[in-house]
């Protein structure tokens, strides 16, 4: 953006798209209307965060809410209104599903941060949880659309899963939590996967080993992942002196309820359990 394209959203911590704009582009308005031979592409009129007008952000509604949108206080002209307005915002919408990557999301761990990312129907999370040697990592998948989907969460088990946590419906969550429901989805249902073990965690052996893990293999965004990290680490230590010892998990005894509880989530969701016993 800027001057001949010479500047690059993102590309510095200081101006990072993760820390400032929800890991969403910059969206440019111009008028088009203006003299070809002076203004080939349009003039530039003005620039703003995705996630500001999509109302992300603590700051105002999304323009989806406002029946006009100035975009400079002096030129009447630069104002989108009504359905116009409205045509944006579904735009913008279209284009966040499209371009979305790993973002924060919530996590139901006492010390740990989460990402997802949307693609096509299909949400994919990891959630990690400090421990003493390295981390405990969860690792999954779910499909609210595709009834053929090995990830498919029938309707049925979704209002089950919402109602354990107060929510009597979607519209209900979605109410609730604003902009920031399918944080709060994702972790309803990362929860539900693990505890029926469905998804069952991992243990990498250090901070960086965690890095690599989500950085490189999952394209969870460096420095969202480091910061991440680093501040779920600094609360896991912060926390030590009240925290009992940490007891050792086995899995002795618990092959035959782990296949049963899976089995049972996935009868729920009404499609097959191919590959999770072996998980």
């Amino acid at each position: 953006y800027g001057a001949g394209g010479g500047f690059v959203y993102g590309k510095a911590l200081s101006n990072d798209c993760q820390l400032y704009g929800h890991g969403l582009p910059l969206v440019e308005f111009y008028d088009v209307s203006q003299d070809p031979a002076k203004f080939p592409e349009g003039q530039f009129v003005s620039r703003y965060f995705m996630s500001t007008l999509l109302g992300m952000d603590s700051i105002g509604d999304s323009i989806g809410e406002m029946s006009a949108f100035g975009l400079d206080g002096g030129v009447p002209d630069w104002t989108i209104r009504g359905d116009d307005l409205q045509e944006v915002y579904a735009h913008l919408c279209a284009a966040r599903e499209q371009l979305e990557s790993y973002t924060e999301c919530g996590t139901y761990k006492d010390y740990g941060f989460g990402f997802h990312a949307k693609e096509g129907s299909m949400s994919s999370y990891v959630i990690g949880e400090p421990v003493e040697e390295g981390w405990w990592v969860l690792v999954g998948n779910y499909d609210l659309t595709d009834s053929d989907s090995d990830y498919y969460i029938s309707d049925d088990l979704l209002n089950e899963l919402l109602s354990r946590h107060g929510y009597p419906s979607m519209d209900a969550l979605k109410e609730s939590q604003a902009d920031m429901w399918r944080n709060e989805l994702t972790a309803i249902i990362a929860e539900a996967q693990e505890d029926s073990r469905f998804e069952v965690p991992f243990h990498l052996s250090s901070d960086e080993s965690m890095l690599r893990h989500i950085v490189k293999r999952m394209g969870v965004p460096e420095e969202a992942a480091r910061t991440a990290v680093a501040n779920a680490r600094a609360m896991y230590e912060k926390d030590a002196p009240r925290r009992e010892p940490e007891k050792v998990v086995t899995l002795k005894g618990e092959v035959d309820k782990a296949r049963r509880a899976s089995a049972k989530l996935a009868d729920n969701g009404n499609h097959s359990n191919r590959g999770q016993d072996a998980r």
